[in-house]
């Protein structure tokens, strides 16, 4: 970036300095084109800064702003009456560019017009546009700034490196992260962070997506339904249809059987009185037989029922014994996790003690002088007011000794003129007044002499008197110094006593925690291990309910079977007894036909019921087989998701502050320090080695991040932070340490600037090093391929080593 022609109007710095409402500057006609240094000079007021702040096209006055970014500034500030503009025509690559900002405000609004233009080939201007984002300067202030940044780069990196404005924080002073941004900025690492932002956002993409399908893997877990219930289910279906269709057949045999009698009906009419007797009795032992069935499986279901409810019941106890467990277990983690807080603690309370004992000792010293120096001190405004006065009396003694010693030569000089008076020893001298003068002069002169021997001897004691009370009130105030000091002190270490006591407040409970802690972790493997008991007591009753369901189905099922069967038997023998040939015998039979037709239907839709129900224990186990199929897979898509989200989240992680980029901060830091040490060597000799340290060691042993400029004073053999240097080596080892930033940018990025600037740099620095210094910048010049330097500065003496000087009191 080169400035060529600067024009500013309503700028408080120009009206007040140079009493103009509108400043422009042609630097490429008032400064020779081969021009490397160019010194701005003026007086103090002069608007010098105010020109130097306005050479560059972003929209703020570095050295007016809070912060490098234009939204820490407001031009409003520094116009006249709130009007004003500034126009820059300027070059960057060999682009020509003109910006264009425009200030007006009233009581209510205020408002603020930029643009960016570029000049074409003939010499007409067009806004700036970028065809590849869309970005175009239409004079909002916003897109002002953002169309800066897309051609020169950041403000807070070119205000950094390029330019030295006033009043800027040096690099040692930022902290870590503010040094560590600007040199992401430099690295053009906002790109790497937004791909990092990005990743982390596709991981945040992911973790609901996640979520849900561990959810569903979870919801379908919970439906499928337990394989072997299903199976003990179709195994006494399987049974009951089995039984169902033995009865089917005996039925049929019994139908058959029937129409055979129906069709003997005929055939034989003898022994009827003896066959009615039999088919009587068979007839009482099916009667007794259903009835006594009935009551042994009505008494089995009474006593299933009231098993199944008390097995439900131990469940539901369970259940409530596991619940208990789970909340005592979670009262003494909880416990358990508060006890550890306060048992990390005791580390704290060793060294609260060591430091009391140690804190008790230095109060008792600081008390100690305290109170020695008190009698003593006591006695300072005394000796202070008597300082006071005979540094009066000795000031009156002074003048009227000066006052009789100049009464005294005088005297001896008019008394010498006895000697010279010619008329002495003849007639006229009773009328010489001159003589009479003298003669009376020379009479008083004894009693002079004696009245400033009196005062010189009076002010040599006086003297001595107040040099001994100066002494003593010297000493009282070094006394009264180290009191003082020894008073805040004793406020830091009683605050510090005060912080020790709060922390050994805690040692009671600390060691009633360390009695409780073993305890609890106690109970709280008891607590585990009595939730797992419970969880596995529950399992077992429900097991127990499973197997009890079976069983009672089971045993349902054969007392049923049992009855069925005696009552078969009994039919059975009655059938083969033979008919009763009776006059009713055809509607009988024809009734027995019916009912046993009637009851075949009826066993073939119990059948149709127990086939219906193994169709659907069998769809169910179908069911259940599908369903984990399907939790599987949810399980493993759940499961890719993860590992995808994990691989996102790494890879956040090393684009992002603590990967790549702080790699690269890193690996910028000795590359820095080099460009430094060899400006320190090549301008100021090697007295002076710096070095960058990113990273530090906490106590702990950890690394941390960290910005610290290290420099080794080799004449000395002193190794101290920056910080800790004197005020003018701090000056221009600061410089070297922004001109090295300065390089590095230009041995790494893509923009090129063409120009830097500095405002003042140099006040601190004594004769000798200004001449240095000026040499460290043409060394920036020549190793950074920068074509040119403005600076300001307040020594005449380095305006003849600049190639070019801007007197700003002729623009």
């Amino acid at each position: 970036m080169r400035p060529i022609r600067l024009t500013l109007n309503g700028f408080t710095g120009i009206a007040s300095g140079r009493s103009k409402s509108s400043l422009t500057i042609d630097l490429d006609a008032c400064v020779p084109a081969e021009a490397q240094l160019v010194a701005i000079f003026g007086p103090n007021g002069s608007g010098k800064t105010t020109i130097i702040d306005n050479l560059h096209p972003y929209r703020l006055m570095p050295s007016r702003a809070n912060q490098p970014v234009p939204s820490a500034f407001s031009y409003y500030d520094h116009l006249v009456g709130g009007e004003g503009g500034k126009e820059l025509v300027w070059e960057h690559q060999g682009v020509r560019y003109l910006s264009s900002l425009r200030f007006r405000s009233t009581a209510k609004t205020k408002k603020q017009e930029a643009f960016l233009f570029v000049y074409e080939a003939d010499g007409s201007t067009q806004p700036w546009c970028d065809q590849a984002t869309g970005l175009k300067s239409d004079g909002k202030a916003e897109n002002y700034d953002r169309c800066i940044e897309a051609v020169v780069g950041k403000p807070e990196v070119f205000f950094a490196a390029q330019f030295s404005a006033q009043g800027r924080t040096p690099i040692a002073a930022m902290t870590a992260t503010e040094v560590k941004k600007l040199l992401a900025d430099m690295l053009g690492m906002d790109r790497i962070a937004a791909l990092a932002g990005k990743a982390s956002e596709v991981a945040k993409l992911l973790k609901p997506r996640l979520s849900s399908v561990q959810d569903q893997a979870m919801r379908t877990r919970q439906s499928v339904p337990d394989v072997r219930v299903l199976q003990g289910s179709l195994d006494q279906a399987l049974a009951n249809l089995e039984g169902i269709e033995a009865c089917m057949n005996q039925t049929a045999a019994e139908i058959t059987q029937v129409t055979v009698d129906r069709a003997a009906l005929t055939s034989s009419m003898e022994r009827q009185i003896s066959i009615r007797s039999q088919h009587e009795a068979v007839d009482e032992q099916i009667l007794m037989a259903t009835s006594t069935g009935a009551s042994q499986i009505a008494a089995i279901v009474a006593k299933q029922k009231q098993g199944a409810d008390a097995k439900l019941v131990a469940l539901q106890e369970a259940k409530n014994a596991v619940q208990v467990a789970l909340n005592l277990k979670q009262q003494l983690q909880q416990r358990c996790e508060q006890l550890d807080q306060l048992v990390s603690r005791s580390d704290q309370i060793g060294r609260a003690r060591k430091a009391m004992d140690q804190l008790i000792q230095d109060r008792a010293k600081r008390l100690c002088l305290i109170e020695d120096s008190s009698k003593d001190l006591s006695r300072i405004d005394e000796v202070r007011r008597l300082v006071e006065s005979l540094s009066a009396s000795l000031a009156k003694l002074t003048s009227d000794g000066a006052h009789l010693k100049a009464a005294l030569e005088l005297a001896q000089s008019t008394a010498m003129l006895l000697r010279e008076v010619p008329c002495g020893g003849t007639a006229m001298a009773g009328r010489c007044k001159l003589l009479a003068q003298a003669n009376e002069a020379a009479v008083r002169l004894p009693q002079q002499e004696m009245k400033l021997q009196k005062a010189r001897d009076h002010y040599r004691i006086q003297n001595t008197n107040c040099k001994g009370s100066t002494n003593e009130l010297v000493s009282l105030q070094e006394k009264e110094a180290v009191v003082k000091v020894a008073q805040r002190e004793l406020n830091d270490i009683e605050a510090k006593i005060a912080e020790c006591r709060e922390t050994l407040a805690l040692r009671e409970t600390i060691e009633s925690a360390q009695k409780e802690l073993p305890g609890v972790r106690a109970e709280l493997t008891k607590a585990s291990q009595s939730h797992l008991l419970a969880q596995e007591t529950v399992r077992r009753r429900q097991e127990e309910i499973v197997a009890g369901q079976q069983a009672d189905e089971a045993e349902l099922s054969k007392a049923q079977h049992q009855v069925e069967q005696g009552l078969l038997r009994l039919r059975t023998f009655k059938q083969s007894l033979p008919k009763l040939l009776e006059a009713s015998t055809g509607e009988q039979l024809d009734q027995l036909l019916q009912a046993a037709k009637r009851r075949h239907e009826e066993q073939a839709g119990r059948a149709e019921e127990v086939r219906r129900r193994i169709a659907s224990i069998k769809a169910s186990m179908e069911s259940a087989a599908q369903l984990t199929t399907i939790a599987v897979e949810h399980e493993d898509r759940a499961q890719k998701i993860a590992m995808e989200m994990s691989r996102w989240t790494l890879l956040s992680k090393a684009l992002g502050t603590d990967g790549v980029i702080a790699m690269s901060i890193d690996d910028a830091g000795p590359m820095i320090a080099s460009f430094a040490n060899s400006l320190l060597e090549d301008c100021y000799g090697g007295r002076f080695v710096l070095a960058i340290q990113t990273q530090t060691e906490t106590a702990a042993g950890m690394q941390k991040e960290a910005f610290n400029v290290m420099v080794e004073d080799t004449t000395r053999g002193e190794n101290k932070s920056l910080d800790l240097m004197s005020g003018g080596e701090k000056v221009w080892i600061n410089e070297c340490l922004v001109r090295a930033i300065a390089l590095y940018m230009a041995s790494i990025c893509d923009i090129r600037y063409e120009t830097i600037f500095s405002d003042e740099a140099d006040g601190a620095l004594d004769p000798e090093r200004k001449r240095q210094y000026m040499a460290m910048k043409r060394a920036v010049l020549q190793r950074g391929g920068y074509s040119r330097e403005y600076l300001i500065t307040q020594t005449p003496e380095l305006l003849s080593l600049c190639d070019g000087v801007i007197d700003v009191t002729t623009l």
